[in-house]
């Protein structure tokens, strides 16, 4: 894993969102951070350098929407 993730970070920023950390999946070129929507179990994933709590709360938003309006 490389030195410049800052797992600290990145796990309390999942936390804070209520999601559920899993982990980082290295990639050649960046870095994806997965957690957990709580609700429906779907396992998620944000960049690496795009992860606050925001916008950890906006892409379950997000995917819940996609959800929902995939089985209606």
């Amino acid at each position: 894993m490389t030195a410049s993730i800052d797992l600290a970070y990145l796990r309390s920023a999942i936390e804070e969102a209520g999601a559920g950390w899993v982990g980082i999946q290295e990639g050649r070129c960046e870095c994806l951070v997965l957690f957990n929507d709580p609700v429906n179990h779907n396992t998620i994933a944000l960049r690496e350098n795009d992860v606050t709590p925001a916008a950890v709360r906006a892409k379950i938003q997000e995917c819940r929407e996609k959800f929902t309006g995939a089985n209606s």
